[in-house]
């Protein structure tokens, strides 16, 4: 399971739209196989995160360094274009990251096979 935690981050489509950016949707794949983290008391380590305090203990290869025997791809999607919205309103922000995220699911369906041997993206 690879998780994405992006339903509370709305902050980049506000902006994207009040400029009229290009946004292009990315999924790294992989990214979570570097290091290996000790899955114990996750409920206790995501409350601390909403503290802003890390809640993980982690390791690698050779304690620290990264595990450098694994291949990290990064797959790009299609751009999308945001209209001018000045002051973009609560809906339209929701309506544009909807678009992203079901983009940023899409991503991954289409490649995980190619990519990761994890079957499943939860978007939270």
């Amino acid at each position: 399971m690879e998780r994405v935690y992006i339903n509370d981050r709305k902050g980049f489509i506000k902006y994207a739209l009040q400029y009229g950016y290009t946004i292009y949707p990315s999924y790294t794949f992989n990214e979570n196989k570097i290091y290996s983290t000790f899955n114990y008391l996750e409920s206790f380590r995501l409350w601390l995160n909403k503290f802003k305090c890390p809640g993980t203990i982690f390791c690698g290869k050779y304690g620290l360094w990264p595990r450098y025997d694994i291949e990290i791809v990064t797959v790009i999607g299609k751009g999308i274009e945001m209209p001018i919205i000045e002051k973009p309103t609560f809906e339209e922000v929701d309506k544009y990251h909807k678009i992203y995220v079901d983009s940023l699911k899409s991503i991954f369906e289409r490649n995980k096979e190619r990519y990761s041997t994890t079957a499943n993206l939860e978007v939270l």
